[in-house]
């Protein structure tokens, strides 16, 4: 080999050297980037999995409190069931003392009327009677008149 040859074999060699030397030092740099990056993710995944963790907790909190609301909700429904059960009970209730009611003043009515009835057939009576016992006494105090004229 020449010397001139030697020389740029030394001068590739040099610039293969300094070109291997720059993308070392880029993939250096790549590197050093995506360890930040990783190191950021990891951060921002421990950062979520602590928020995650949270929420799992207020989620729990909050299937409690809806567990607890449909419990009474459970209870309401139940105790609405039970009045309306009851109330249907006092309607019937109520309905029947109104019939029976309805009829006692009914048979009062009928009581009254025929009461009634009775007292306008005596009072009729008593006037008959009054009438006829007028008439008697009429007619007995002309007899004694007749007799007191005859007596001496």
């Amino acid at each position: 080999m020449t010397s001139e040859e030697m020389e740029r074999a030394i001068e590739f060699l040099l610039n293969s050297q300094a070109q291997l030397t720059g993308d070392i030092q880029g993939l250096k740099e790549s590197v050093q980037g995506l360890t930040n990056v990783q190191k950021q993710t990891s951060e921002d995944v421990s950062a979520l999995a602590s928020a995650v963790g949270e929420l799992t907790g207020v989620v729990v909190n909050l299937a409690d409190i809806v567990a607890g609301i449909e419990n009474r909700m459970d209870r309401f429904e139940a105790q609405a069931e039970e009045d309306r059960r009851e109330m249907r009970q006092a309607i019937v209730r109520l309905e029947e003392q109104a019939k029976t009611t309805r009829e006692e003043m009914r048979d009062s009515f009928d009581k009254l009327i025929l009461g009634n009835e009775v007292t306008r057939d005596l009072t009729k009576q008593v006037a008959s009677l009054e009438v006829q016992t007028s008439k008697r006494v009429t007619g007995l105090e002309g007899r004694m008149t007749d007799l007191e004229s005859k007596l001496p």
